[in-house]
């Protein structure tokens, strides 16, 4: 899906190939987007009409409209995108940067000549800003290699989180890159209530995330229950669900069409 539509080619790294990238389901996501809104106007339409109508929509066709700027560019000047990996079309500099430690690294995106001479000045680095290369944001990115180079070897020194603070504050557009451990730290998303810890009976206690509907006021979603474990439910889908009777339920356990247990066939296929 996402080679037809030239969405592989748009968001790899300029010293890779295009089989290096790993599979994003972006189709998936805008095609269940797109459909529950096509759905509603069939059913406006419906409503105005007395008549339904059948809805034909392809992912390809779908999700390609979220890559209108190579596609237009492609149309109106001749020029076919490429691979540009964490740099941007217009802000410079952009990029993850390596920080100290074990595999910690920092994002930044500079759109703004203040917010490079605050970058620089974060960085120890005011003569940046009086370099020729990068006096503005055309210079800054078509130097983009050689400034990148400068904000790496200052960030290898820092704590990507204290970094991360700095930067905000200073007003540059920054965020660390958390591992998992760190997320569940985060203060936005702690401040946010984003986690919930649930007791499972077999798998034990732990923190999971919450539904991200679950800030609706009147209509919140916690998680209620944890994950059934196998058969938990069989009595209440059969009976209530069902319809069936005691006699009927102790049959169906009785026989192996009901239970609590991974039963394994020794039998061969067919029969």
């Amino acid at each position: 899906m996402e080679a037809v539509v030239g969405h592989t080619l748009l968001r790899g790294y300029p010293d890779t190939d295009a089989t290096t990238v790993t599979s994003v389901f972006l189709a998936d996501a805008c095609g269940g987007a797109t459909s529950a809104f096509a759905i509603l106007a069939a059913l406006h339409h419906r409503r105005k009409t007395g008549r339904g109508q059948f809805i034909d929509m392809s992912q390809a066709e779908n999700v390609m409209h979220t890559l209108t700027q190579a596609i237009m560019d492609y149309s109106m000047n001749g020029r076919v995108q490429t691979t540009i990996g964490n740099r941007h079309p217009y802000r410079a500099p952009q990029g993850c940067y390596p920080c100290s430690g074990d595999d910690h690294w920092i994002t930044v995106s500079v759109g703004t000549d203040e917010e490079f001479a605050a970058l620089s000045r974060v960085m120890g680095r005011e003569d940046l800003v009086s370099d020729p290369r990068f006096a503005d944001s055309l210079g800054r990115h078509a130097n983009q290699d050689a400034l990148d180079a400068e904000i790496a070897a200052w960030s290898a020194t820092q704590d990507h989180i204290e970094a991360f603070h700095a930067l905000q504050q200073a007003g540059v557009p920054a965020g660390p890159v958390l591992r998992a451990g760190e997320i569940f730290q985060d203060p936005h998303l702690q401040a946010r209530d984003d986690f919930q810890v649930v007791t499972h009976p077999v798998a034990g206690t732990y923190t999971h995330y919450k539904s991200p509907m679950h800030h609706m006021s009147a209509t919140p979603l916690p998680i209620r229950k944890y994950a059934a474990p196998l058969g938990e439910d069989n009595e209440y889908v059969y009976k209530q669900v069902c319809g069936y009777t005691d006699e009927e339920y102790r049959w169906f356990v009785e026989n192996g069409h009901a239970g609590t247990d991974v039963v394994v066939s020794q039998r061969g296929p067919g029969r």
